[in-house]
């Protein structure tokens, strides 16, 4: 089996959790809802760790690493991610966010060696030039990604590109701590579980500090929370395990490239469910990052 196709599989899941989350983000906040969804994702993936025995083949070095990466990766990483889409929509966030694959480029220069050639170069272009081309032609489509359930007009442009962008980084930098933890076997679902737990009590705690923007916009309803756990199973249960179980078995650039694919699987899926005919700069965008993604990583 060639275990580098779970990254496609991982891409297209994460690009149906991202529809999910939309409303849910939408109407509870950033941080608040990453809070929600990182408590659903602990249970889930903790009662799966339990009954697999995962937890078993971790060490107290790897609780550390796992803490910094949720840290970073989860706390930091996933709710400057829905800051972003809650302003700039599910499509423009996802490319920034895939900009991590240039991150993890430059990451594996510094911290293990990695050479980076002409072909890296032109790569780490395209996914700018695909970033680029998206927040260039976002005010053309402030309309469609209202639609689509997004505020965009909450803050500046370039704030919430900030934003996409701190996301990129942190999901590079928390990818790249757990590099030599899973070389060594550890069980990726168990790892994921340990991951959100530490996310959802750095969450709680800046929830009781009083923070204001911490607090829910609204009250959680009954639809709220089913839609949380659809995304949480979808992007956390299948979509991540997908990803690390990619990583672990097969090549890792070719499975960092196929599950670096949802900014193109993304946009006919809101042509599907939001009715958002997509332009030329849609696809192009989308094309050039994954294209990017593909000629740093194979």
């Amino acid at each position: 089996m060639h275990y580098e196709w779970l990254g496609l599989v991982s891409s297209a899941v994460w690009a149906f959790a991202v529809l999910i989350a939309v409303p849910c983000a939408g109407r509870l906040g950033s941080i608040a809802y990453g809070r929600w969804r990182l408590f659903f994702a602990m249970i889930l993936l903790g009662m799966m760790g339990l009954v697999t025995g995962g937890f078993r083949t971790m060490s107290a070095d790897d609780l550390m690493l796992l803490g910094l990466s949720g840290a970073v990766g989860l706390f930091i990483g996933d709710t400057a991610y829905y800051a972003s889409m809650n302003r700039l929509g599910p499509r423009i966030a996802g490319i920034l966010f895939a900009t991590n694959a240039v991150f993890s480029a430059i990451a594996g220069i510094i911290f293990y060696g990695d050479t980076f050639t002409l072909r890296s170069a032109l790569g780490t272009l395209l996914v700018f030039a695909g970033v680029i081309t998206a927040i260039y032609f976002a005010d053309g489509n402030k309309k469609a990604d209202h639609a689509a359930g997004t505020e965009f007009t909450k803050t500046s442009v370039a704030a919430a590109v900030a934003f996409g962008l701190i996301a990129g980084l942190c999901q590079s930098a928390g990818t790249a701590i757990l590099k030599p933890m899973m070389s060594r076997g550890t069980d990726p679902v168990a790892a994921s579980s340990i991951r959100m737990a530490t996310g959802f009590l750095l969450h709680l705690l800046l929830l009781w500090s009083g923070f204001h923007l911490a607090k829910p916009l609204h009250s959680v309803n009954r639809r709220i929370v089913f839609l949380i756990i659809a995304n949480t199973v979808l992007a956390l249960g299948i979509g991540m395990t997908c990803c690390l179980k990619a990583i672990d078995n097969g090549n890792i650039g070719i499975a960092a490239v196929l599950s670096a694919c949802q900014p193109v699987i993304l946009v006919p899926l809101l042509w599907l469910f939001y009715k958002r005919k997509p332009v030329m700069t849609d696809w192009l965008s989308a094309l050039l990052v994954t294209s990017g993604t593909a000629a740093i990583f194979i």
